[in-house]
C-alpha cells in the first residue's frame, strides 16, 4: 500500500470553503443509498488493510480478557474510558501532521458522521451495560450477530450489489460461530430474567452494524481521521453518562499497576484498529469486509485454549475451521480476479 495514497487529504475537506455545521438537511442529504454498486480495483486493498484492522481487534479483545481476569472489578466503561483516552489525542495529532482540519466538514457529510458516532457510541454503551448482567461469553456470542447486520444494511440501506455468494459467506461463517458456541454451551447458563439483557446486546449489535456500514458511506468522500476522532469524543460522553447514572461502572480508583498496563495496551491496540477500520472502508464496501469482522472470534477461541486453559472441543476446530473458509475464500476469489 502506497503510503503517500493512504494518507492523502481530498480536496473536498481541505477546501477554504467554509459550510456551517449546524443547518437544515434536505433528502437527499440524508440518503446513504448508492444503488447497483460494483466491485472496484480497490476493494482488494479495503479488505487486506480490513484483515489487518480484524487482529489489531482481536488482540485488543485478549488484552481486555487478561484485564477481567486480573481485576473482575473492572466494567466495561472501565476498559471504553481508558481506550478513548488513549485514542482522542493521538487522533488529534495525527490530524495536525496530515493538516486535517477537524472542524471544516461539508454539511452534507455532517449528518452521517454524528450518525456513526452516535450509534457507535450507543452500542458499545449497551454491549458493556449487557455484560454486566450477561456472562460475557454468551453476550459477546449474541453481539457476532453484528455481521449480519453489517451485511444486511449493505444490502438494503446502502444499496450495495446483493450477490448470493455474499449472503452465503457470512451465513455460513456466522454457523460456524454457532457451532464454537453450541460446543460451550455447558460452560454458562442463561437465566430467564435476563432476557432484558438478551435484548440489550442484540441492541447493540444492530447500532454497531449501523457504525460500521455508515462508514463506508462516510469515509468515500472524507477524510478517515474524521470518524474515529469524534467517535473517541462520543464514547467520552458515554462514559461520563454512565458514571452519572451509576458511581460504580467506573471505578479508576481501584485500578492497579497492571491494570493501567493491559488497559493502555487494549486502547493502543483499538487506536490501530480503529484506524485501520476507517481507512479499509474508504476501499472496501461493506458486505465485503464484514465476514472479516468473525476474525476475532478465531482470536477468542485459540486464546481461550491456549493462554487461558479452558476446555478443549471439537466443536472448536469445526467452527473455526468452517468460519476460516468463509472468511478467506472470497479474498483467494478477489486476489484471482485482480490478476
Amino acid at each position: 500500500m502506497d503510503v503517500s495514497e493512504s494518507f492523502e487529504v481530498e480536496d473536498s475537506y481541505n477546501s477554504e470553503e467554509k459550510q456551517p455545521l449546524v443547518h437544515s438537511f434536505s433528502v437527499d442529504e440524508l440518503n446513504m443509498r448508492e444503488d447497483g454498486v460494483q466491485d472496484s480495483p480497490n476493494n482488494l486493498k479495503g479488505v487486506l488493510i480490513m484483515i489487518v484492522a480484524c487482529c489489531c481487534f482481536g488482540a485488543m479483545g485478549f488484552m481486555i480478557k487478561i484485564a477481567y481476569t486480573n481485576n473482575p472489578d473492572l466494567t466495561g466503561f472501565d476498559v471504553m474510558l481508558v481506550r478513548s483516552c488513549t485514542m482522542w489525542p493521538v487522533y488529534y495529532i495525527i490530524a495536525k501532521i496530515l493538516k486535517v482540519n477537524l472542524i471544516s466538514i461539508k454539511r452534507n457529510h455532517f449528518f452521517v458522521l454524528i450518525f456513526r458516532c452516535l450509534t457507535g457510541a450507543t452500542g458499545m454503551s449497551l454491549l458493556f451495560a449487557s455484560i454486566k448482567l450477561l456472562p460475557t461469553s454468551i453476550a459477546f456470542m449474541i453481539f457476532n450477530l453484528n455481521p449480519l447486520f453489517v451485511t444486511v444494511i449493505a444490502f438494503t440501506v446502502l444499496g450495495e450489489k446483493f450477490e448470493i455468494s455474499k449472503a452465503l459467506y457470512i451465513t455460513g461463517a456466522f454457523i460456524g460461530v454457532l457451532i464454537v458456541g453450541y460446543g460451550r454451551r455447558n460452560e454458562t447458563t442463561l437465566d430467564v430474567s435476563q432476557i432484558y439483557a438478551v435484548i440489550l446486546c442484540i441492541g447493540a449489535a444492530f447500532l454497531c452494524g449501523l457504525a460500521v456500514a455508515s462508514m463506508r458511506k462516510l469515509n468515500k468522500h472524507i477524510h478517515y481521521i474524521f470518524s474515529p476522532y469524534y467517535l473517541c469524543i462520543f464514547c467520552l460522553g458515554a462514559c461520563v453518562c454512565a458514571y452519572l447514572y451509576d458511581f460504580s461502572n467506573i471505578n479508576i480508583q481501584n485500578y492497579g499497576k497492571f491494570d493501567w498496563i493491559y488497559l493502555c495496551a487494549a486502547g493502543t491496540l483499538s487506536l490501530l484498529g480503529q484506524l485501520l477500520l476507517s481507512l479499509a472502508f474508504k476501499y472496501a464496501h461493506a458486505s465485503s469486509a464484514a465476514p472479516l469482522l468473525y476474525i476475532n472470534c478465531l482470536f477468542n477461541v485459540f486464546t481461550d485454549i491456549f493462554y487461558f486453559k479452558l476446555s478443549f472441543f471439537i466443536s472448536d476446530i469445526a467452527g473455526a475451521c468452517l468460519i476460516t473458509l468463509c472468511i478467506f475464500t472470497p479474498i483467494i476469489i478477489l486476489c484471482f480476479k485482480k490478476e
